[in-house]
């Protein structure tokens, strides 16, 4: 099967989001908010929370 733009589009998004999260998880990210430097359990937090909306999300595409 090949992906079609849109699908390709969708993919693109997705491996931004997870990487993006791979990244914080390993402590490669910061995150600022009025010039002060998030802590790691913050972000670790933010991260966690955006991989479950992520797993809901493809749980319901089926």
């Amino acid at each position: 099967m090949k992906l079609n733009k849109d699908d390709e589009s969708l993919k693109n998004a997705l491996l931004n989001e997870v990487e993006s999260n791979i990244a914080t998880l390993k402590g490669n990210a910061k995150s600022y908010i009025n010039g002060k430097e998030q802590s790691p359990l913050a972000l670790i937090t933010e991260s966690i929370n955006n991989l479950t909306e992520l797993k809901k999300l493809l749980k319901g595409m089926n």
